[in-house]
């Protein structure tokens, strides 16, 4: 049995109610703060939603030193989940493959 809603749903909810029937009533000097919560919500909800892939543990100076230079499966690995954490935090700036 699954609990509906759950909470990526819940934070949706609750960020929709925010920007339909808090925000119009801020005063201007906290709309950006009230813009800056909703925005952090809409990425929390993405975060919940998203699969994001064990990344081998390898050390940064290695792959600084060029160790991991021919290791193509953790370059695809590590771009993989430099794309999706991109994706949750600000998609619009990440173009569709």
């Amino acid at each position: 049995m699954t609990d509906r809603p759950d909470a990526k749903e819940l934070i949706e909810i609750a960020r929709a109610t925010l920007v339909a029937e808090l925000l119009p009533f801020l005063p201007p000097d906290k709309r950006v703060t009230g813009l800056m919560v909703a925005s952090a919500m809409a990425i929390a909800a993405r975060e919940l939603s998203a699969s994001l892939s064990p990344v081998p543990a390898v050390r940064t100076a290695d792959i600084r030193g060029g160790k991991h230079d021919a290791d193509k499966p953790l370059y695809e690995a590590l771009l993989a989940d430099a794309r999706t954490r991109a994706l949750i935090s600000n998609p619009k700036d990440v173009e569709a493959e």
